[in-house]
């Protein structure tokens, strides 16, 4: 008879502390403490009396590495204010503004120079005059881009930019640059967004007011 396993409240609330802890470090451990931190917890696995501190290392331990490939899978430093060519797949409904429409892709591939950088992620663009067509949901483009990590104003209680973009998997963010070579290269075969696109596009044909339409997008 297979054995069941039961996720106490205790257990769930020690690993939520293991978690939390990470939190509170100025920096993150290195990889090594990490796996050592986990190697030594499951060892430990198997006294009682400790199942809650296991628990809560292996919380910390997990939430720690995470991390760190989060932050790892940025951009690099010495790319920022580079050129860059990306190949990507709109995500989401882009926002279409006055100066700009603003989008975020799913990069399948970037490059330095024709020289591939292996960035793998999110990237959040502006294209300022930007052509009528451009960045449609699940649209996939090549673009000429210069891109910089995901960065914002540090203020106690408001809105961090820059959690928000490794809670989203966003590792750069920048601007399309006017280039030739800024192309359409096809569509996704199944994406749920252009359904959402039509949608709202639909939404609007029916309501006059430009901000009721927006409310009843908002709850589409």
């Amino acid at each position: 008879m297979a054995a069941r396993f039961e996720l106490r409240p205790s257990s769930a609330i020690a690993l939520l502390a293991g978690v939390v802890a990470v939190q509170a470090c100025v920096a993150l451990p290195p990889r090594w403490l990490d796996a050592a931190l986990t190697i030594a917890a499951l060892v430990m696995l198997r006294v009682p009396k400790l199942r809650l501190v296991v628990i809560a290392a292996l919380g910390f331990a997990w939430c720690a590495w995470r991390a760190d490939i989060a932050l790892d899978a940025r951009l690099p430093t010495a790319l920022e204010g580079r050129d860059l060519e990306i190949v990507g797949v709109v995500e989401g409904l882009p926002d279409i503004g006055r100066d700009a429409v603003r989008a975020t892709l799913a990069i399948e591939r970037a490059s330095l120079d024709g020289t591939d950088i292996g960035l793998d992620g999110r990237i959040r663009l502006s294209w300022y005059d930007a052509p009528e067509t451009a960045l449609a949901p699940c649209g996939r483009w090549r673009l000429h881009v210069r891109a910089k990590r995901p960065r914002g104003l540090v203020n106690p209680g408001g809105y961090d930019a820059e959690r928000s973009a490794l809670e989203r998997g966003i590792v750069a963010t920048g601007y399309v640059r006017e280039d030739a070579s800024n192309l359409p290269q096809g569509t996704r075969a199944f994406c749920i967004d252009g359904l959402r696109d039509r949608l709202a596009h639909a939404i609007d044909a029916r309501i006059a007011s430009p901000h009721d339409a927006a409310l009843v997008r908002a709850f589409a």
